[in-house]
């Protein structure tokens, strides 16, 4: 949260009103999409991606409050070669 408040199971922010998902490109087309759940640490959230394909990916993650509709994202791009 940009407040600097953390999620967690039993605070303010609870992780389990949170949606968190990876949305995966590969060469500008969708690939997947994966559900990310809390890890029982403080602001982490996990999940898995198996690549095997060379190619240029993109991931956005996505952050969503059910409660207070709080929403976050960001993304990063990388290449397999």
């Amino acid at each position: 949260m940009m407040c600097g408040c953390v999620i967690n199971k039993n605070g303010f922010w609870k992780s389990d009103n949170i949606e968190v998902k990876a949305l995966i490109k590969k060469d500008g087309m969708k690939f997947g999409e994966i559900p990310l759940s809390f890890a029982s640490q403080d602001n982490i959230f996990e999940g898995m991606l198996s690549v095997k394909d060379k190619g240029m990916y993109e991931i956005q993650i996505y952050a969503y409050d059910q409660v207070n509709k709080n929403t976050g994202i960001d993304r990063i791009n990388f290449v397999i070669q």
